[in-house]
């Protein structure tokens, strides 16, 4: 993920979405979901095909109803400036030798939260069809 010659496409949207219905057929009360990337969604047939900005669309969008879902809490772990853009609860990494502390400490600080309040109790996520 730090190196900028390695070729980088990934459909994040549907990445999250994918996790986030694992996650909910969980039985935990609180489910806690954590997003290590660049935070920039990208692939090139995609992107020829529907235009730059139809991934970043989808994500922001899957994003928001992840993020009134009841059950469940985002957090975004970034190699990329950008990583703040599409995730309300972002921090960005600049070296991978401080990826294992600012885990810890976001995590940490997530479990010690009282973060259930303030949320829809549900929130319809696509079905997985295949």
């Amino acid at each position: 993920m730090f190196r900028e010659d390695l070729l980088k496409e990934n459909l994040d949207g549907e990445a999250l979405e994918w996790a986030a219905r694992r996650l909910l057929a969980r039985p935990e009360r609180r489910r806690i979901l954590i997003l290590l990337g660049d935070g920039v969604p990208h692939d090139r047939a995609i992107a020829a095909t529907n235009g730059e900005n139809y991934l970043r669309d989808h994500l922001q969008a899957v994003v928001q109803r992840l993020e009134r879902h009841a059950g469940l809490e985002l957090l975004a772990i970034g190699f990329g400036a950008v990583i703040r853009q599409n995730y309300p609860r972002a921090v960005r990494v600049c070296s991978p030798h401080d990826l294992a502390k600012v885990l810890t400490r976001e995590l940490a600080q997530l479990l010690a939260s009282e973060s259930l309040r303030g949320r829809a109790d549900t929130v319809a996520l696509p079905r997985e069809d295949h």
